[in-house]
């Protein structure tokens, strides 16, 4: 479902494909993450 969208936002439900994505974002920031903690919100 989307919430909100325009030409430079979006803002949907999270997807099983975004829990890797975001955690391969936070590793590459630093920060000490698994996958799991995002497929639990799923």
């Amino acid at each position: 479902m989307d919430y909100y969208k325009d030409t430079e936002l979006l803002i949907r439900n999270m997807v099983q494909s975004d829990a890797q994505i975001i955690t391969d974002e936070e590793i590459a920031q630093g920060w000490s993450q698994t996958v799991e903690k995002y497929k639990m919100r799923l």
